[in-house]
């Protein structure tokens, strides 16, 4: 399920395999460039990091309000943590706290961004991080890359629910598909009827695990991944988006 180690040469011929036939059938294979929401400026957050099971430091931002319940943000391939920030700054000091991170290799974290199969391993780390603070039930939120590496390390934690925008079925080594039955009534995912590797992506989710209609919405247009929160039909994914996280709360 996750491969080890720097890039080999057949995953290399893999991506190259997957970007010839996106460019023949007009889909992404991974995360594609789209309107992305505003950077904020992480008001109100304070600078943490932490390290990953192989050694790896991470950067990232707290937003610190309930001491019981955090939502865990996961950006895209190629992105960083500053683009869910200004989502994260959203809320009142009941609500949720926050966290954002940058995956190996993005931002100002250390490592390789090339490590696709370790990108789990950073999610994990950002929920022990959690626990070690006190929280006792997360929700991650993970765009494109970011909602695949959530689904593989949100698999075997039942503290820990999972919304997906544009969450692809597989992504480089990773292959969410494979574990989501696991999450059926703790994921939420969220796509475009435009965007065509994500909703192939949820008809193949579908195919693999019972997920609740009700936590799957598919929307007009071809917005991607964090996109979806500023593009063209962005009031119905915000509210979609909202409605999500408050059921996977009670999950």
């Amino acid at each position: 399920m996750r491969n080890s180690g720097a890039a080999s040469p057949a995953r290399h011929l893999l991506l190259v395999g997957c970007l010839a036939i996106a460019a023949v059938l007009g889909v992404a294979c991974l995360d594609r460039p789209g309107p992305r929401p505003d950077r904020g400026t992480a008001q109100g957050a304070t600078v943490v990091s932490f390290r990953t099971a192989d050694g790896v430091t991470l950067n990232g931002r707290l937003w610190a309000r309930d001491p019981r319940r955090v939502v865990i943000y996961l950006h895209e391939y190629r992105g960083n943590q500053t683009t869910w920030w200004p989502t994260a700054e959203e809320g009142a000091a009941t609500d949720p706290s926050a966290l954002t991170l940058d995956f190996r290799g993005h931002g100002a974290s250390e490592g390789n961004r090339e490590d696709v199969s370790k990108t789990p391993e950073d999610a994990e780390a950002a929920l022990s991080f959690a626990r070690e603070r006190g929280y006792q039930r997360a929700v991650i939120v993970g765009a494109g890359m970011g909602a695949a590496a959530g689904i593989v390390a949100a698999a075997d934690d039942p503290t820990t629910g999972l919304l997906g925008l544009s969450a692809p079925s597989a992504f480089a080594e990773l292959e969410p598909v494979e574990v989501v039955h696991r999450l059926e009534q703790r994921i939420g995912l969220i796509a475009t009827d435009g965007d065509l590797s994500a909703k192939q992506s949820i008809a193949d989710f579908r195919l693999h695990a019972a997920i609740p209609s009700s936590r799957i919405v598919m929307l007009k247009g071809t917005d991607h991944g964090e996109g979806l929160l500023v593009g063209e039909r962005r009031r119905e994914a915000t509210a979609a988006f909202r409605r999500l996280i408050s059921e996977l709360w009670q999950s």
